[in-house]
């Protein structure tokens, strides 16, 4: 038995606005293909969240602020970025080591740098 899932049409609705927006747009202005999945996974797991929450009364309704909208957009971007340099890691084109802190360093391989100089990348 199918449910839905708390938020679904609000989501949808948020999702429809975008990319009737992005129809409308020059090409050199439109958002990456790669973004907007990311960003839209983003608004259904807030607007989930957000009716959850309405449910439970911890806000007055489900809908999202113009500020978790771009927050969602925010969270698109940075897991696009994860997925491009997690793809470079996997080519052996960057590599990646941990700091003291814990942080995650990036840096060019020998073969990323004869990619860059052959004009491959």
């Amino acid at each position: 038995m199918e449910t839905s899932r708390p938020g679904a049409d609000y989501a949808s609705e948020i999702i429809r606005t975008i990319l009737i927006t992005e129809q409308t747009l020059p090409a050199g202005e439109k958002t990456e293909i790669a973004v907007l999945n990311h960003w839209f996974d983003s608004i259904r797991d807030f607007a989930e969240t957000a009716a959850i929450d309405a449910l439970a009364g911890k806000r007055e309704d489900a809908k999202l602020s113009e500020e978790e909208v771009i927050s969602a957009y925010e969270v698109a971007v940075g897991q696009h970025i994860q997925d491009l340099l997690n793809g470079l890691v996997d080519k052996d084109l960057v590599d990646v080591s941990i700091n003291e802190n814990g942080d995650l360093l990036y840096g060019i391989t020998d073969k990323g740098k004869s990619a860059l100089e052959n004009g491959e990348i």
